[in-house]
């Protein structure tokens, strides 16, 4: 339903969020060491600042459609999903680094270390100033 209503996805993201940015705010500080937290609308909600990076997660438009039919959804549907969320070259311009997930999973795991370890020594170079 959302995906077809504007309206009635503001107000569920107005009912969602909160509560997800309360709940993780209280898990952060819960937490010792290396965390890291996976928010699909960070972006969206413009709760970019405070974090040590923000990482997004992107693909070809093609690849999204083709893994949403794997999933059983029409074309139909993938686009109104799609179409319904901020442009993904928004996305990777408020983000620190971008993951290409392209190809296969080991592609993408390989990706994904190399990105926190680039991380890893940033905040380490920031620590030994």
């Amino acid at each position: 339903v959302v995906f077809g209503d504007a309206s009635a996805r503001i107000a569920l993201n107005q009912l969602v969020h909160p509560a997800v940015m309360c709940e993780t705010r209280s898990w952060l500080e819960q937490q010792v060491g290396n965390t890291a937290v996976l928010i699909p609308l960070l972006v969206e909600i413009g709760w970019v600042d405070g974090w040590d990076a923000v990482i997004c997660v992107s693909a070809d438009e093609p690849e999204v459609l083709r893994r949403m039919n794997q999933r059983g959804w029409s074309a139909e549907e993938a686009r109104k999903r799609m179409a319904a969320q901020m442009p993904l070259a928004e996305k990777e311009e408020q983000s620190d680094f971008i993951i290409q997930n392209n190809e296969t999973l080991d592609a993408l795991r390989l990706e994904t270390r190399t990105v926190l370890e680039r991380i890893r020594n940033q905040r380490n170079m920031d620590e030994r100033r």
